[in-house]
């Protein structure tokens, strides 16, 4: 079975981000969030709304450290 990834983009203002999702080898989902091609944080999620949740985590957590405009 060949591994598939996904990719959610993570909205935030003059920045590219972007979690990438693939089946774990185990069970679950790896979740890798990249912002400007840096690699932010790596999880492992045992259900896709875990993954769901650490995406609106991240787009919460990036908005509050951007200034406002």
């Amino acid at each position: 079975m060949a591994s598939q990834t996904i990719e959610l983009p993570i909205t935030c203002q003059g920045h590219v981000g972007t979690v990438w999702v693939s089946l774990a080898q185990e069970s679950g989902w790896e979740a890798c969030a990249t912002l400007d091609d840096r690699i932010l944080e790596v999880v492992h999620c045992t259900d896709w709304h875990r993954v769901e949740r650490f995406r609106q985590r991240l787009e919460r957590d990036i908005q509050l450290v951007q200034p406002p405009d």
